[in-house]
């Protein structure tokens, strides 16, 4: 039975501080799995710069048959940006164009966000292709300046974002999610639920149909993964890595807890599985 397994980044493979995979042994896991004739996929609001440089890069280094890297996608940036390797290993990328933030307004928000008071304690993300993302500092560099302190600058963001899409006479194309390290401004098309079907798709195309799905998170959003394959008629299970609280009311068919949290919890169900 050919797999595949599904991973947010965010928490899921990467450490949430220092955002890197800080178990070289999840490197390996995801590799035995290629190896088998299994997928993997990555569905993740990150931008496809980040993922290459901490998840693919170290992945095409350590599997030496180049054409195994065909059974690795990549939905980024929620859908916007998709990648897969051809089968000389050679990786390739497709932005979605219509799902782009025009650049007016990318610039707007950049030199908003460059200023103080949000400088101080946020900065925005230059590497994403589709969307804007302004981000906690990290804590070396705010300063000392805690984290109440972001929050109640990132509220004053989202009131001055919500006026700036309305100038431009967007709020109906674009939609800003506030999350507990960073704001995002992404069309309204795109999410969980656009990345999984668009991945599916991307799959399909090369002729790739795995006969069961397992998708991994930490947070409801990526519940929206699990509840897709199952819309989509797939055979799923979903691996929750993040705190219990938040998937209360879920239906927990097909639903399992690790007992480690976050990327820890990955890497214990992928050595137990």
């Amino acid at each position: 039975m050919q797999k595949a397994y599904l991973f947010d980044v965010d928490g899921v493979l990467t450490d949430p501080e220092t955002k890197k995979v800080e178990h070289p042994e999840t490197f390996y896991e995801l590799v035995k799995r290629v190896e088998q004739g299994n997928i993997v996929g990555l569905i993740t609001g990150r931008s496809m710069i980040f993922v290459v440089e901490k998840i693919l890069v170290p992945l095409e280094k350590m599997i030496n048959n180049k054409q195994l890297l065909q059974d690795i996608f990549v939905a980024a940036e929620y859908g916007g940006v998709l990648a897969s390797y051809n089968k000389n290993g050679s990786r390739r990328t497709n932005v979605k164009e219509n799902t782009c933030l025009p650049s007016v307004i990318q610039q707007e928000i950049r030199g908003l966000v460059n200023k103080p008071p949000y400088s101080e304690t946020m900065f925005y993300d230059e590497t994403k292709q589709t969307m804007a993302t302004i981000e906690l500092l990290p804590i070396e560099k705010r300063y000392r300046k805690s984290l109440e302190i972001f929050k109640g600058a990132q509220k004053q963001l989202v009131a001055t974002l919500i006026k700036i899409l309305k100038s431009h006479r967007v709020e109906n194309q674009f939609k800003i999610d506030q999350t507990r390290i960073a704001t995002d401004i992404e069309s309204v098309d795109v999410g969980k639920t656009f990345a999984t079907r668009k991945i599916v798709e991307l799959m399909s195309k090369m002729s790739v149909f795995p006969e069961k799905y397992l998708a991994f998170g930490d947070s409801p959003v990526d519940y929206e993964i699990f509840e897709e394959l199952r819309h989509l008629g797939k055979e799923t299970q979903f691996i929750f890595v993040g705190e219990s609280k938040h998937l209360v009311g879920k239906p927990t068919t097909g639903l399992i807890r690790t007992s480690k949290p976050l990327d820890k919890g990955t890497l214990e169900f992928l050595q137990k599985e």
